[in-house]
């Protein structure tokens, strides 16, 4: 399962955890939990269990996840334990009437990877509890509700607050998180296509030399701009195929060339958050600016 989409990395000891929690065990990884009553059981319902961990790894990939970019492999038990429950097949990952149920699950996981401290101490208490919350849940849906309600009150809420939403907009490239940040604020990509996280103005363009040509002889400005260069605000997601196609290239340039008719140049850019794009670098700031208020805002309506 670790070669579905671009790769993950789940270790046999998650996979043994997802046999005890699909299996109705304790799910603390003691030796305990493993005696010979419980590996006959786990072997007996082997099949199934693996069946869904399949199903629940491709979910995952359908969100666009991979190693890089899943930074909690223990998300995987909560969704694999409800596929399991609901005796799910692959139609679930593309069939229209399970739509509104993956946003349910894909909006619930995004928010718990982008939280500080979700995934990390009581983690088997958390699971037990996902476990009976999904068990006796009476609707055909993912009860993220129900699940979101208990976390806020074991103190592990979902609500972000002001200065949790300015630090994840000063993420630095590279962060596991910026994937999903990104994919939560610009939703309806097909991930069956391979996307990158992208420098919009590019990145080589950012050096003291290539900033000075450009006009711009401030010291702090130039050290403010090239650490500004790598963060949200001047990243996007971008097929593979389209960051091949880009590399160093101006955006305005670049957008330009794609969206060659006016009306959907315009629309292009919306859709990024952006509400126009300089010719030039020299005004950069104000764009950096501009395109972190609007994301600010976009961050207060998903998770304040």
């Amino acid at each position: 399962m670790n070669r579905v989409g671009d790769g993950f990395n789940f270790s046999k000891d998650l996979v043994l955890k997802a046999g005890l929690m699909l299996s109705e065990l304790k799910v603390a990884f003691k030796v305990e939990n493993f005696n010979k009553s419980n590996m006959a059981l786990l072997e007996q319902n082997w099949t199934e269990i693996s069946s869904s961990l399949r199903l629940g790894v491709n979910l995952l990939s359908s969100f666009g996840f991979c190693s890089s970019t899943l930074k909690a492999d223990s998300v995987l038990l909560p969704v694999a334990y409800y596929l399991h429950c609901r005796n799910l097949d692959a139609n679930y990952l593309s069939h229209s009437k399970y739509a509104s149920d993956r946003l349910l699950i894909r909006t619930w996981l995004i928010k718990t990877l982008l939280k500080s401290g979700i995934w990390g101490s009581g983690l088997d208490s958390l699971l037990t509890s996902f476990r009976s919350i999904i068990k006796n849940c009476n609707e055909e849906r993912f009860p993220a509700p129900e699940i979101t309600v208990f976390m806020a009150e074991n103190g592990k809420s979902l609500r972000f607050e002001e200065e949790e939403m300015q630090s994840l907009l000063d993420m630095d490239y590279g962060n596991p998180r910026i994937f999903p940040l990104l994919s939560l604020l610009f939703p309806g990509h097909d991930f069956s296509h391979h996307f990158h996280v992208d420098h919009i103005f590019p990145k080589s363009r950012f050096t003291k030399s290539q900033l000075k040509k450009a006009g711009i002889d401030d010291d702090k400005k130039l050290e403010e701009w090239i650490d500004m260069a790598n963060r949200v605000p001047n990243l996007q997601l971008l097929e593979g195929g389209q960051n091949n196609d880009k590399r160093q290239k101006m955006p305005h340039d670049w957008y330009r060339v794609m969206w060659p008719e006016p009306l959907a140049y315009v629309n292009h850019l919306q859709t990024l958050a952006i509400d126009s794009l300089p010719e030039n670098i020299n005004e950069f700031d104000d764009f950096y600016l501009r395109r972190r208020e609007t994301l600010m805002s976009r961050l207060h309506l998903l998770l304040s």
